[in-house]
């Protein structure tokens, strides 16, 4: 490689393997799954908690827990619904050591970290590029998706308790 003129770092090549990292993220390209370190998943758990307690902070503080949970989104995409709002805030103050108020908008964005984060293990599947369409699965569901046209036969799903909205 050096001959090429190709600069290479060798502690970083890695052979042949179904299990690797890459770019922080962990892959593992049998079972098709992306992961989340163990040590970034336990630092947001220990982190989150804290966040909840605090009426203000800095908005290079603000930045730093953006940053955590916009890697974490790296394998949980669902979670950058989850910023915008943390985003939206830290972009209300102009210089890093300047103080900001957590919005109840804020603290509601975190508190869905804090609920989903324990129950999460820090994977998810990598996404097929090819997508099937709904004609090739013959597949159609309503907007609640609990009923649908699947083959040539309808089905229908009763939302359990927990699952409906409180009145």
């Amino acid at each position: 490689m050096a001959s090429l003129g190709v600069v290479w770092a060798p502690e970083k090549v890695v052979g042949p393997t179904q299990r690797f990292s890459f770019l922080g993220i962990e892959l593992h390209t049998v079972q098709k799954r992306l992961r989340l370190p163990p040590e970034r998943h336990s630092s947001l758990l220990d982190d989150i908690p804290l966040w909840l307690r605090k009426p203000k902070c800095t908005k290079r503080e603000l930045l730093s827990i953006i940053g955590k949970l916009s890697f974490a989104c790296k394998v949980l995409p669902a979670g950058h619904n989850f910023l915008r709002r943390l985003i939206d805030l830290s972009c209300t103050v102009s210089r890093l050591h300047y103080h900001i108020r957590l919005t109840a908008n804020a603290c509601a964005d975190l508190r869905w970290w804090h609920e989903w984060l324990p129950t999460w293990d820090g994977t998810s599947l990598m996404l097929d590029l090819d997508w099937s369409h709904a004609q090739d699965l013959s597949l159609y569901t309503d907007a609640s998706a609990c009923g649908g046209y699947h083959n040539g036969r309808w089905f229908v799903h009763r939302w359990l308790p927990h699952q409906l909205l409180n009145r």
